[in-house]
């Protein structure tokens, strides 16, 4: 199948790794492989092409990210350019190729302690049960972590902040760090059995993003410590404490380098024998729960 060059991506030669193929025309001159970027439907229609006309190919699967490379090394990736545009998943790429610089420059440290993404209170849950309670969210709480650290340049952050819909693409660029890949051969078209191998990026990578989600839990467990009970719950970066303790969060989050934006709900029920949390939510005039584990309960 011949490279869509309405949609290449680099014109100039890519730095290759040292340990990649070596590729070779008929001259037996070597040559760079080219990638390029297709929309979701070209890729659907070149996997069905590629199948019909038993071509060999290696697939790679992230995410909801897939990628097809041919017999001659050139790679076609199929992306949603509507929702990438839209949802800021661009800034996945942005982020990764600057934690990379970080890395090499600075280094970082191994990340492997346990870390929760979320906490329960439970005697405190139970105490709280119709009462109003104070939501207290950490704005941007990822990204924010991402410059506090120093893993992105002043630039980056400012950049990906420039549209609130972009939320999306800010948080999913932490977990890119460290997700999953799954790749598969085909040959003459059919998948040949048992070639799923499944990686993640370099671990390096994967503790600078264990670094941001494990601060952010190490920082409200020191929390916790500070105010006991009146730490009800939190989840990935917002906590729920009583109004008395409401500016007392702030100021603390404040002194970590984090802004917060506030909002009222109410525990409406609490079903501890299933471990199912329900609550109110006045300023979207929504009614939420959540289900959580032991592993996710307060000692």
């Amino acid at each position: 199948m011949k490279p869509l060059k309405q949609y290449q991506t680099r014109r100039k030669p890519l730095k290759v790794a040292d340990d990649a193929p070596i590729f070779r025309n008929a001259k037996g001159i070597p040559y760079t492989p080219q990638k390029f970027i297709v929309t979701e439907e070209e890729m659907a229609k070149m996997e069905a092409e590629m199948k019909k006309f038993k071509s060999s190919y290696t697939l790679i699967i992230s995410g909801n990210v897939r990628t097809i490379i041919n017999s001659k090394g050139h790679s076609w990736t199929g992306i949603n350019l509507r929702e990438n545009s839209k949802n800021g998943y661009h800034l996945c790429t942005l982020v990764r190729k600057e934690v990379e610089k970080y890395v090499e420059i600075n280094g970082v440290a191994p990340y492997t302690k346990p870390y929760r993404e979320q906490l329960f209170n439970v005697p405190a849950i139970k105490n709280n049960i119709g009462k109003p309670l104070i939501a207290v969210d950490i704005r941007n709480c990822y990204w924010r972590t991402l410059i506090l650290k120093g893993f992105i340049s002043q630039k980056l952050y400012l950049q990906g902040l420039r549209k609130s819909e972009w939320k999306v693409g800010r948080n999913a660029s932490v977990g890119s760090l460290a997700k999953q890949e799954c790749k598969m051969q085909y040959l003459n078209g059919k998948l040949i059995t048992n070639t799923k191998e499944f990686s993640r990026p370099p671990i390096a990578l994967q503790y600078v993003r264990n670094t941001i989600v494990g601060g952010i839990y190490e920082m409200f467990y020191r929390l916790y410590q500070e105010i006991g009970d009146d730490f009800v719950y939190f989840l990935t970066d917002c906590v729920f404490v009583p109004p008395h303790r409401a500016e007392y969060v702030r100021k603390f989050l404040w002194q970590e380098g984090y802004q917060v934006k506030m909002k009222t709900v109410e525990i409406t029920q609490f079903d501890e024998e299933k471990q199912k949390l329900f609550w109110r939510d006045f300023e979207k005039e929504k009614d939420r729960y959540y289900s959580f584990s032991d592993k996710q309960k307060l000692p």
